[in-house]
C-alpha cells in the first residue's frame, strides 16, 4: 500500500489462526518444518509422493517424449528478479506475468516465498504459500524439475543460478493438479492466489470502456496503490505482424511514466518470454530516445530482455486489456486516505436446503443472505463506491481444467425502514437488474449504497445446485457488518470485536507505567477473595475499584495470598497402547476428517465435574462452602457428536438407563438416526464415517452387527486406540459446555435443570469453535507420530 492511512481490516483472522498470513493451513496436510527435519535426521533427500516427479504430475502435457526430472544445482542466489526466468513450452503466460508483477513488491513476494530457504542444509525440499479459497496455504514440493535433452520442460533459469522460479511453478502447478492444467488462463487467477487481494479488468473493446485518459488515472492510481498489472493482447495476428508483439498473448505492465514535460506517456511492458519486444516507437532501438532528456533516456536499455516501453496510445490500441490487482480497493477511485473493512464468509449452496435458485423462483428466499448496515457515504463525491461485495466459488475438483463453474448471480436489496429481516417481501424489490455471471469463478461488484440496510443474497441461476463459496464483503468508513444466514452464525457484537482488534493490532504500542497496588488495596483484595472464592480475579479487582492492573499482576497478587490447585489427568499410556496410537494415527493420516462424526458420552452432575470445584481461598480461612447432598443427587447422562462445523444433538440417555449393547443400540435407533441421520442425502451417508471409543456397549459384537444393519461397517466405521480420548475432538465440546454450565461454582437442585443447562450451552457453540475442533484432528495425528504414540494434551 502507498500510504500510511490506507488500511484494510480483515475481520475473519486473528493474527496466529490457521489459515492467516503467519499460520498458513498446510496443503495436504505436509508440514515443512517436520518433513525436512526428518530427511535431515535421516540424510535423504526429500521426494514427494503427492505429487511424484512422473507423469502423473505433468498431465496431459502434449508432444513430449523422454523426460527426466533433474533436481537444480542452486535455488537463490542473487535475490529474486522479472530477469531470472523466462517461460518455456507449457501455455502459461497469465502465470508467469503475473509472478513477474509480483517481484516488484517485496512484503508480497516474501509471502509467497517465504525467505527462509536456500541450498544450506539441503534436504530437497521446499514450499510456498499461496491464497486459496478464503486462506493462506502453504504448499510443499521436492526440487525435482521435468527436462528433456537437459533444457528445461516449462519456466527456465536464464543465469542457469537462479531456480526459485521454476519450483514456486511446480508449486502452483501442484495447487491446480499438474503442469497440464497450467495451461491456458487469466493473470487475474494468479493475482488472486499470490496476494487474496482485488482484481480489476479493463476491456479496451467493450462499447462501454474508459476513455483513454480515465485508464491512464487508473493507472497511476493502481502504481501508487503498488499494485500487480498484467496485460493482454487480443487474437488479431494480422494486426500484430510486424510489431514484435504475439497475440493472445500475457505480459506484464511494470512501470509508467510521462516524458518531454508530460506531453507523452509511456508504458513499460514485460514479455514473459525474456525476449521479443515491441519495435514501434519508443521501443529499445527507436530513435525518440535521443529526442530527450540524458536523465530520461537512461530509462531505456538495449538489450532484448523481453522488456520495452512503448506509447500509451499504442498500448490501448494493440492490447485488448489490462488487469490491476491491489490489496485494498483504494485504486478504485484513488481515495488513499479511506479505510476499508474486509469480511470474509465460507457458505453453501445446498440442494433442496439453501440453492432456491433465481428470483423469480418460489424456493429464492431460501438462498444464503447477509445483512449490511451501511452508516456513512461521502455525499461530496457522486456516485462514492463504498462497498464492494466478491463471490468466489470453491470448485470440489482437484483438477483446474475440470472444474465446474456454475452460473451464479449476486443481488443486492435495500430493505424498508421498520421490515424485518425475517420478513421476505424486501426482496420483491432489488436495486438494480442482475448480471448473469456465467464461467467466472469469482464475480466481482462496486456499489454506490445510500445509508440504510441492505441483504445481499448470493445465487445460483438454476436451483437445487450443490456448490461451496467464499463471499467477501468491504465496505467504507464505518459501515457495518452482519449476517442473517443460521448456518455462519456470526452476530454484531462479534464483528465489532474482530474490528477493535484489528485496529488495536495496528495501532503503535505505547508503554503504560505500572500501576502500583497500595496496601489498603491489597486488604480490600484479600476480603473481596474471601467473599467470591470462585469468582476470577478480575472479577475480584473490579468489586474493589481497582483498574488498570494487567491479568499477570493480578493473578501473582492472588496467588501469593491463596491456593488453587487441580490435578492433571492423563490416560495410563503403556508400550501396547501407544504403538496402538501410533498405528492409528498412520491408518487415517490421509483420511479427510470433515467426513467424521465423532461422537461420545458425558455424564453431567449436579454440582460439577465430579462434585469438584475450585475458588480462592485466603490464608487463614476455610474452604469456601457449598451445598452437600447426602445422596449425591446423581446426574444426566448426555450423547453427541460433531461432523465438519455441525453439532448433532445433544440427546438425553434416559434416568435410570444402565447403557448396554443393547440399550445402546435402541438409543441410536430413537435419536440419532430417527432424528438426524434419515434427514442426510444417500451421498452423505455413503461418504461419512462414524467414531465411537472402545467403551463395551460401543466395542461389543452385538453394537458392530447392528450398526453394520444400518450400513455403517467397515472402513465407514472407524476403529479407535485404547485410552486416547485426547485424540476425540469432542472431549474439547464437552469441556466448553461444562465451563458454561459450572462457572463460578453453579450447582444445581434437579436433573431437568440441568439438563436444559446442557441444552443452553449447546445451542451457544458457534460453528466455527466446532469447525475449528474437527479441523485439529491433522494436528493431533502429526503430534501422536511426533510423540511416539505419547500423551498429546489436547
Amino acid at each position: 500500500m502507498a500510504k500510511s492511512e490506507t488500511c484494510l481490516i480483515n475481520l475473519r483472522y486473528q493474527d496466529g489462526s490457521e489459515g492467516s498470513p503467519s499460520n498458513p493451513a498446510k496443503f495436504r496436510n505436509q508440514d515443512f518444518a517436520q518433513i525436512k527435519a526428518d530427511c535431515l535426521r535421516k540424510g535423504e533427500l526429500f521426494v514427494d509422493n503427492a505429487f511424484p516427479p512422473n507423469s502423473n504430475s505433468l498431465g496431459d502435457v502434449p508432444g513430449l517424449s523422454e523426460v527426466k526430472w533433474l533436481r537444480p544445482p542452486a535455488y537463490c542466489t542473487d535475490g529474486m528478479s522479472r530477469f531470472d526466468f523466462a517461460q518455456g513450452s507449457l501455455g502459461n503466460c497469465w502465470f508467469l506475468s503475473a509472478m513477474s508483477a509480483l517481484t516488484f513488491q517485496k512484503n508480497l513476494m516474501e509471502q509467497v516465498v517465504p525467505m527462509d530457504q536456500s541450498f544450506e542444509d539441503y534436504a530437497g525440499i521446499f514450499h510456498f504459500r499461496f491464497w486459496r479459497f478464503g486462506k493462506w496455504v502453504d504448499v510443499v514440493i521436492d526440487d525435482y524439475l521435468p527436462t528433456i535433452n537437459k533444457q528445461f520442460l516449462s519456466v527456465s533459469s536464464k543465469c542457469q543460478n537462479e531456480f526459485w522460479a521454476p519450483l514456486l511453478e511446480k508449486a502452483y502447478a501442484k495447487v491446480c493438479g499438474s503442469y497440464a492444467d497450467m495451461h491456458g488462463g487469466s493473470s487475474s487467477d494468479a493475482f488472486k492466489d499470490f496476494t487474496g487481494g482485488l482484481y480489476h479488468c479493463h476491456d479496451f473493446k467493450k462499447p462501454n470502456a474508459p476513455s483513454h485518459d480515465e485508464l491512464w488515472l487508473t493507472l497511476s492510481r493502481a502504481t501508487e496503490c503498488k499494485s500487480l498489472i498484467c496485460s493482454m493482447t487480443g487474437e488479431e495476428a494480422d494486426k500484430l505482424a510486424n510489431t514484435g508483439l504475439a497475440d493472445g498473448h500475457g505480459y506484464s505492465v511494470t512501470g509508467i511514466t510521462e516524458v518531454n514535460s508530460r506531453a507523452v506517456r509511456l508504458v513499460r511492458v514485460m514479455n514473459p518470454w525474456g525476449a521479443g519486444e515491441w519495435n514501434g516507437k519508443w521501443s529499445d532501438k527507436s530513435d525518440m530516445w535521443d529526442k530527450v532528456e540524458p536523465e530520461v533516456r537512461k530509462m531505456c536499455f538495449d538489450r532484448d530482455d523481453g522488456e520495452f516501453w512503448m506509447e500509451f496510445e499504442d498500448f490501448c490500441s494493440h492490447f485488448r486489456e489490462v488487469t490491476i490487482c491491489s490489496e485494498t480497493p483504494n485504486f478504485l477511485d484513488g481515495d488513499f486516505k479511506c479505510q476499508w473493512k474486509c469480511m470474509i464468509y465460507d457458505g453453501s449452496w445446498v440442494a433442496g436446503i439453501s440453492a432456491g435458485g433465481k428470483w423469480d423462483e418460489p424456493t429464492f428466499a431460501t438462498n444464503p443472505q447477509y445483512r449490511i448496515q451501511v452508516s456513512v457515504i461521502d455525499k461530496e463525491e457522486p456516485e462514492d463506491k463504498n462497498v464492494l461485495v466478491s463471490l468466489m466459488q470453491k470448485p470440489l475438483q482437484e483438477h483446474r481444467r475440470q472444474m465446474k463453474i456454475e452460473e451464479v448471480v449476486v443481488l443486492i436489496y435495500k430493505v424498508p425502514p421498520g421490515v424485518s429481516t425475517n420478513n421476505d417481501k424486501y426482496m420483491k424489490l432489488f436495486l438494480k437488474r442482475p448480471t448473469r455471471y456465467q464461467g467466472f469463478i469469482e464475480v466481482i461488484q462496486l456499489h454506490s449504497l445510500e445509508p440504510g440496510e441492505y441483504v445481499i443474497v448470493p445465487f445460483t441461476y438454476e436451483p437445487n445446485i450443490t456448490a461451496d463459496f467464499v463471499l467477501t464483503v468491504y465496505t467504507k468508513a464505518d459501515a457495518k457488518i452482519s449476517q442473517i444466514a443460521k448456518l455462519l452464525k456470526r452476530d454484531l457484537r462479534t464483528i465489532k470485536r474482530f474490528i477493535q482488534n484489528s485496529q488495536q493490532g495496528r495501532k503503535k504500542r505505547v508503554e503504560k507505567p505500572r500501576r502500583k497496588i497500595t496496601a489498603h488495596e491489597l486488604r480490600k483484595v484479600k476480603r473481596a477473595a474471601a467473599k467470591m472464592p470462585f469468582a476470577t480475579s478480575l472479577a475480584i479487582f473490579q468489586s474493589c475499584n481497582i483498574t488498570g492492573v494487567p491479568k499477570s499482576t493480578r493473578c501473582a497478587i492472588l496467588r501469593d495470598m491463596a491456593k488453587v490447585r487441580k490435578a492433571e489427568r492423563r490416560p495410563p499410556l503403556n508400550k501396547t497402547h501407544k504403538l496402538k496410537r501410533q498405528d492409528w494415527a498412520k491408518k487415517y493420516l490421509k483420511t479427510d476428517f470433515s467426513k467424521v462424526l465423532w461422537t461420545d458420552e458425558m455424564r453431567v452432575s449436579l454440582d460439577g465435574p465430579d462434585g469438584w470445584a475450585r475458588g480462592w481461598t485466603v490464608k487463614g480461612q476455610r474452604a469456601p462452602v457449598r451445598l452437600r447432598r447426602q445422596q449425591g443427587g446423581g446426574g444426566v447422562l448426555v450423547w453427541a457428536g460433531i461432523i465438519k462445523d455441525e453439532l448433532v444433538g445433544p440427546f438425553r440417555v434416559e434416568d435410570g438407563v444402565k447403557l448396554n449393547s443393547q440399550s445402546y443400540c435402541q438409543f441410536l435407533e430413537d435419536t440419532f438416526f430417527k432424528q438426524w441421520y434419515r434427514k442426510k442425502s444417500a451421498s452423505f451417508k455413503k461418504n461419512m464415517i462414524f467414531m465411537q471409543d472402545n467403551a463395551p456397549s460401543h466395542a461389543s459384537k452385538y453394537s458392530t452387527v447392528w450398526l453394520a444393519r444400518k450400513g455403517i461397517k467397515e472402513e465407514k466405521l472407524m476403529t479407535w486406540p485404547p485410552c486416547s480420548p485426547d485424540l476425540n475432538p469432542i472431549e474439547n465440546l464437552w469441556s466448553i459446555i461444562k465451563c458454561e454450565i459450572y462457572k463460578e461454582g453453579k450447582q444445581y437442585t434437579s436433573l431437568n435443570s440441568v439438563w436444559e443447562a446442557v441444552v443452553a450451552a449447546a445451542r451457544n457453540v458457534d460453528g466455527e469453535q466446532i469447525k475449528t475442533l474437527t479441523e485439529s484432528m491433522d494436528g493431533r495425528l502429526l503430534s501422536v507420530l511426533a510423540k511416539k504414540g505419547g500423551y498429546i494434551g489436547r
